[in-house]
C-alpha cells in the first residue's frame, strides 16, 4: 500500500512538471547510504549530467553515511557547477515523492544558491 501511494506521488508531481516549460529537470534520489541527482532532457529522454555522494571521500568515520544534510550541499554545489559548465542555468527541480525539508531542502538551496535558477 505503501509503495503504490509512493509511485503515485511521483507520478503525480512528475506529470506537474512536464507539461511546464521547455527546462531540464534535475532529479534527486535518497537511499539509505548514498544522495544521487540527474539532469534530464525531457523531450529527448537524455540524462545530460549526473552527480552523487558515491564519489565523495571518506571523513574520518569508519562507516560514513553520505544520506545526510551536509553532504546534499555538497552535492548541490557540484550539480551546480556541472549545469553551469554545460551551459544550463534554468530547470525545474523534480523531487519526486519525497517532502521539501531535510535533506531535499539542503540540496535545492545549496543548488540555488549556487547559481541555479528553479
Amino acid at each position: 500500500m505503501i509503495n503504490r501511494k509512493r509511485r503515485a506521488a511521483r507520478t503525480r508531481v512528475r506529470m506537474k512538471l512536464h507539461n511546464k516549460s521547455n527546462r531540464m529537470r534535475m532529479t534527486v534520489f535518497i537511499s539509505n547510504c548514498h544522495i544521487y541527482s540527474q539532469v534530464i532532457d525531457d523531450t529527448s529522454g537524455n540524462v545530460l549530467l549526473a552527480a552523487s555522494t558515491l564519489s565523495m571521500k571518506a571523513d574520518s568515520s569508519s562507516k560514513p553515511n553520505y544520506s545526510n544534510a551536509a553532504c546534499a550541499v555538497r552535492l548541490g554545489q557540484e550539480i551546480a557547477k556541472k549545469c553551469k559548465e554545460a551551459s544550463i542555468e534554468k530547470i525545474i527541480f523534480d523531487k519526486g515523492a519525497k517532502r521539501y525539508h531535510g535533506v531535499v531542502k539542503a540540496f535545492a538551496e545549496s543548488a540555488r544558491s549556487s547559481g541555479l535558477d528553479f
